[in-house]
Order: structure tokens, then sequence, then C-alpha cells
């Protein structure tokens, strides 16, 4: 049967979701852009929806959490809100391919799952205690699933997917082609970077075990999924990527400005928005090279006026900038937006180079308003630096914090701990480093090593140098779905999470915040303020809208001597 010809004549409705669970501080700009792409270049109507603003799902989540955090010891749950997901997602996974069966079996793969996580044996009566709260989840998704289905009527369903949303995302695609089965399924998303990634297990799981699943679009999917809609791609097949468009990629130059009007902004702390894709870097760890390709950029003008018109739309004053990272444009942009006078900000990530051992350029990037940096530091050790393939030093690395925060930004420093050859001793100079500077840090956030099956840029060398194995044991392969896998290197994955946990417990004693919730960022910003008298605004004065367009421009200039490694680290101090 030719599924595409016959679901898209004659009606062409199109509805695309983001599904729990994935952090809601941002709008989800890939579905987003999606639609405005779609329904620019095409005769569509598509309707974007995050389902992670609604109250139903937030509920559910503070309820696993608060649960789960009982049942784990106060020094193993430092990072309960990041190594939690792995926990709920796995569980999450296990209930839908479950269907229902919760017997012992299933239990003790909720046991095991947390003990590979956290390190703790719960019990199976705690165990029941966290299915209670993802039996509601899935009662819950599946009302939301119909609501939206009905209210629309769609000819096509769409969902961009995510780690954390891949069991959510699962159970919709069995409903929806359940009960909706005219209806074109179709899965995108960044998972098929490292978890799915094409030729891995994973992936082979998601082609051949998922028959309510249609259409499956990789990497940059704005061409491809208008291609399938116009019925310009062959009908044949099931997964596509940019090999069936002879590698082209959209102009981002010419994509039209985000439509965020389906979605409820006064969700968001912020609106979304790029200024290109791909990254130019390949760090050992990562997957963005492989899964974009070639790095592209927008013209920083172009982005500029996108920018201002998102601020004078949505009433914004903060832009989170989605890239990999914004070296590339950011002399460019800052020096458009100076050009500007709306007060408009903007947050993102950034990548130590040569340019932030310049003062002025940091002041410049202030001025322009640079509002928070998002630094990959990943460690305070020059050899894991190298083995990284960052090609930093730990002085250009300080010096690069300290420049942005004496002009007043924010910096969010990140680590990574359990890496591949990470000694204890790596990481004990990490802690010292960030101990020397940590009046020059707002944030100190971190992550433990997550090896995929393949996907990162160190894959190849990692396989041929040590053994690959299942995290989880094999006979709960049916309910786990997608598999987690682990290195046999040292340090070992309890060791990585370990030093996770202590890392968080550091940076604690410092009183550096790592700010997730209002009051948080609250405490953390008025640390800022104290610190440093060149602080960007507050995020409540940001969404109170207080900050006028002189604010950027009245930034004091300080003397600074080159280099600050010649003074003591006090005198930076302001």
């Amino acid at each position: 049967m030719d599924n595409h010809k016959t679901l898209l004549e004659p009606a062409k409705r199109v509805l695309l979701i983001l599904l729990p669970f994935w952090d809601p501080l941002v709008p989800p700009l890939g579905i987003v852009s999606l639609k405005t792409f779609l329904e620019f270049h095409g005769n569509y109507e598509v309707r974007a929806y995050d389902a992670n603003i609604e109250y139903a799902f937030r509920d559910i989540y503070d309820r696993y959490f608060g649960a789960l955090e009982l049942m784990i010891p106060a020094n193993k749950r430092k990072l309960l809100y990041n190594m939690g997901h792995e926990v709920l997602r796995n569980h999450s996974m296990a209930a839908v391919q479950a269907e229902n069966n919760y017997d012992d079996f299933f239990l003790d793969l909720i046991i095991e799952v947390v003990d590979k996580t956290f390190y703790t044996i719960i019990s199976r009566a705690n165990a029941e205690t966290l299915n209670i709260i993802i039996k509601d989840f899935l009662s819950d998704l599946e009302n939301y699933i119909h609501q939206k289905v009905e209210e629309f009527m769609p000819d096509v369903f769409g969902l961009s997917v995510y780690s954390g949303s891949l069991p959510a995302s699962i159970f919709a695609f069995k409903q929806v082609k359940r009960d909706y089965p005219h209806i074109m399924t179709v899965m995108g998303g960044p998972i098929f970077s490292n978890e799915l990634k094409p030729n891995s297990p994973n992936y082979f799981t998601i082609m051949t075990e998922t028959p309510y699943i249609d259409k499956i679009i990789e990497g940059e999917g704005e061409i491809l999924f208008l291609k399938l809609l116009n019925g310009e791609l062959a009908v044949n097949k099931k997964f596509y990527s940019k090999k069936d468009i002879d590698g082209n990629s959209v102009d981002l130059n010419t994509t039209p400005v985000p439509d965020f009007s389906d979605l409820d902004l006064t969700s968001y702390l912020t609106v979304s928005s790029s200024t290109g894709r791909s990254c130019p870097f390949e760090c050992s760890f990562c997957s963005e090279t492989i899964f974009w390709g070639r790095y592209t950029k927008k013209n920083p003008a172009y982005t500029a006026k996108e920018m201002q018109r998102l601020h004078r739309v949505h009433k914004k004053q903060l832009i989170f900038m989605c890239d990999s990272i914004l070296n590339p444009v950011l002399d460019d942009l800052t020096r458009e937006l100076q050009q500007i006078d709306d007060p408009i900000y903007f947050d993102g990530y950034f990548r130590i180079d040569r340019k932030s051992q310049d003062f002025e350029k940091a002041m410049n990037w202030r001025k322009g308003g640079y509002y928070r940096a998002r630094i990959g530091v990943e460690s305070g050790s020059e050899e894991m630096l190298n083995l990284m393939h960052k090609n930093l030093t730990t002085a250009q690395i300080k010096e690069t914090i300290i420049n942005l925060a004496t002009a007043g930004i924010k910096t969010t420093a990140m680590f990574l701990v359990g890496h591949p050859g990470e000694t204890e001793e790596h990481f004990q100079e990490t802690l010292d480093m960030i101990e020397e500077i940590q009046d020059y840090i707002y944030e100190a956030d971190c992550n433990p090593f997550q090896f995929f099956y393949s996907g990162q840029v160190d894959s190849n060398l990692w396989e041929a140098q040590f053994i690959k194995m299942p995290l989880y044991s094999e006979k709960y392969d049916p309910l786990i779905f997608s598999r987690t896998w682990t290195l046999d290197v040292y340090p070992k994955r309890e060791i990585a999470y370990e030093r996770a946990n202590r890392f968080v417990e550091f940076v604690e004693k410092l009183g550096i915040q790592n700010p997730y919730k209002l009051e948080d960022i609250r405490k953390a910003d008025e640390r800022w303020a104290r610190l440093h008298k060149n602080a960007v605004p507050s995020m409540l004065e940001l969404q109170e809208g207080k900050i006028n367009k002189d604010e950027r421009k009245n930034v004091k200039e300080y003397s600074m001597n080159a280099t600050s490694f010649d003074l003591d680290l006090d005198d930076w101090n302001l």
C-alpha cells in the first residue's frame, strides 16, 4: 500500500509534539521551526505543542523524583535531577513495553536500573511505589494524545524525540496507530545522533520492531519533511536522511522567523533562536558534528533582526540560542545587537578560544547582550583536556572565565567526569581549579561520562581499545527496548558517578549555585551581583521587563593587564 499518497490526499494537517520528559526551560525550537518552514513552503496546516509544560506531566515529574529522593542516600543523590532521568526513562520504557504486566520480573528490572544509576538497592515495595506514578503518567499521556488528535484531526502525527522522551513517544505512536490507523506517524529528533545512531543495535530495534512508526527522519528535518509530505521521496522506505536529498541543507538565511503561536510562552523563561547548526570542533565524547555534518551559520544581521522580532512579538528580553557553539558569530552578532535599541540579551554555548583571552572582546560581547556563557570546560587536567581533543590549557580556561565574569557575563562552567582515562589525580585537579577561580564561576555544572554504542567522535577508538557491554542484564532487553552500553575501562561507571556526587558536594561548599528552580536562580543572581559590579541583570528583572536599552551601554570599562595570571585573583574581585 502506498501509505504516503493515500494519507495525504486531500487533507494536509500535521500535528507535531515534544513529549515528556524534557526540561521546559526554553520553547522547543526544533518542532516550531518545522511548523514554520512547512507552512511557509507548502500548503500545510501545522500545530506544534510542548507537552512538558502541562501541569499533569510536571506533577508526575515532581512526584517521581520526590519519591526517588527518599529512596537514595543523601551522598548518592547530589545529581538527582540529572542522573535520575536514567531511572525515569528506563522505568517508563519498561512500563510501555510491559503493557500492564507489572510482575516480579518487571519490578526486578526497576531495582536493577536504580542500582546501576545510584548504586543503591531499593526494595520491591519501593519499586511498586515508583510504578504507581508511572501508571498515572501513562494514563495522563493517553488522555493528552487523544485530546490533541481529536481536536485537530491531523493526517500526519510527528514527534521530535530525545532520549528522555523516547518512552512516551513509543507509547504515543502505538496509541495513534491503534486508534487512528489512517494517520501517518513520523519520528525524528536528536535521539538519532547517539542512542539510536544508524547501524547500532538500538537502530535495528527501532527499524524492525515498530510497525506503528511509518516514517523516520534523521538529522536536519525541514527539507526532508517537506519532500516527504510533497510525495517527492521514495514511498517504499521507512528511514530517510540527507543522503535522500543529495546532502542538501536548508539555507538558514532564508528560513522564516519561528512561529511560537501554538505555545504558551508564559511557561518559559526565554524564547528560542539560533545562529547556526553543527559545530566546527570535534570533542571526543560529542556527537554534534557526526549528526549534523558540516557547520553552517546565518548571517549575523539576519539573526539580529530575527531576535529583535522575537523580542517585540513575545515581550521576552532574554533569548536562548540553541546553537552548539556561538564563537563563530559572536563578534558580528554582538556588533549588530549594539546597533539595535531594544534591550535584548542572549544565553548560549561558548568554547574557550584565543578571542576569549582578550578582555576587550568580553566587554564588547557584554555590551552586545551576551548574558550567560555556557562553557564546555570539561576538566581542570591538561592531560584530560588533550584526551578530549579540547586543545586548551588550564591557563586559558582561567583567563577566559575571569574575563567573561569581570565583564559581568554569567559563566556556567560545564565539566565532564569519568571520561576514559581520568584518574583520581585528574579529578582533583578539576576541583582545585574550581576552587581557585570560584568567584568567577556563576554555575558549575557536572555530568558523568556517557558512552553510546556509536556516534561519538572517539567511538571507533574506544571500540578498538576497550570492551563495550550492555549495562543491564540481557534478559531485560525486551522491556528496555533501547539498550544502554558501557565500557570496560577505568574509571568504571560507578566511580564516575561517585565523582559526580563529590563534585556537586564540593561546589556547594564553595557557595556556587547550580540553579534549576526560580528560588535557586534568585540566590545565584544575588551572589553574582555581589561579586561583580558589571553583573548582568537578574533573571527576575528580565522577566519583569524592567531593564531598559541603556543598561548594556553603561557597562563600565576597567583597565586590565594583558593577562590575569600576573595578578592576585583577589584583585579581580570587583
